[in-house]
């Protein structure tokens, strides 16, 4: 323990199992959550945080899931995203918020009618290219921020959807883990998509029948993928064609990553 110190952030510093972000251009600048919606923003600096949860903006109540995801835009700095019901967004670290999209908890497919959006994320390549999926395998995609939304849900299970990955190297590609945990299906659910959500191709070729939880792309290579599991960490070569296990010595242990 010696070369660890205690950093104090807050008397209280967010939920179990929520997520912190860092300001990327002021670093004295974070976000911490809380479960439901709950998100607040601290400097470092003054150690003063301040409340920056949507508040009374939309006569409709928002509904949030347990861990809602938010995040900051790799465009603008400043620029915060959350899911709720509806996708709210704030020009400015989240003082005021304005809503982004229409209720998107509400599916052709009664089946798919979800309670808020559970995962939520940005294209890092183009801007205004942004995904939110539900609680119920809803998936939307909306090019210009938020002008318009279109559902692509058709091809995926009606599953919570734990993890969206824009790709880095292709704007039209995008990777998706869903969790039946919840409703007590324990399968492996992992995806793909070369036209922004239009057609999904699964892709978990021989893993291991277990939740999967987020799958991320390599920074530098394209063909290689990382898959978060219930149990270890697996590493594919091919895009998800084959897979093998990431490691020795790991213990069994569930991989997550944020719902961001």
């Amino acid at each position: 323990y010696d070369n660890w110190r205690y950093l104090w952030i807050d008397p209280w510093s967010g939920g179990d199992g929520c997520i912190t972000v860092i300001d990327p251009i002021d670093s004295a600048t974070i976000y911490y959550s809380s479960q439901e919606g709950g998100i607040r923003r601290m400097n470092l600096n003054t150690r003063k945080s301040e409340e920056a949860q949507p508040g009374k903006e939309l006569k409709t109540p928002l509904k949030y899931n347990f861990i809602s995801p938010y995040f900051l835009s790799a465009f603008h700095h400043e620029q915060l995203y959350l899911g709720a019901n509806f996708v709210m967004k704030s020009d400015n670290q989240g003082r005021d918020w304005r809503p982004l999209s229409p209720e998107l908890t509400s599916a052709t497919d009664k089946t798919r009618n979800s309670l808020a959006v559970s995962a939520l994320a940005e294209s890092p390549v183009q801007q205004g290219l942004i995904y939110a999926g539900t609680d119920r395998g809803l998936f939307w995609v909306t090019k210009n921020d938020g002008g318009n939304w279109t559902e692509h849900s058709s091809g995926l299970p009606n599953l919570y959807v734990r993890t969206i990955t824009p790709s880095k190297f292709n704007a039209a590609r995008v990777y998706v883990a869903l969790s039946g945990i919840n409703y007590d299906d324990f399968g492996t659910y992992l995806f793909t998509s070369e036209d922004c959500g239009k057609t999904w191709k699964k892709i978990t070729g021989n893993l291991p029948s277990e939740i999967a939880y987020t799958i991320k792309e390599d920074p530098r290579h394209e063909d290689v993928l990382y898959a978060g599991l219930y149990r270890a960490v697996y590493i594919s070569l091919d895009r998800g064609r084959s897979w093998a296990q990431f490691g020795t010595g790991m213990p069994a242990a569930a991989v997550l990553s944020p719902a961001t």
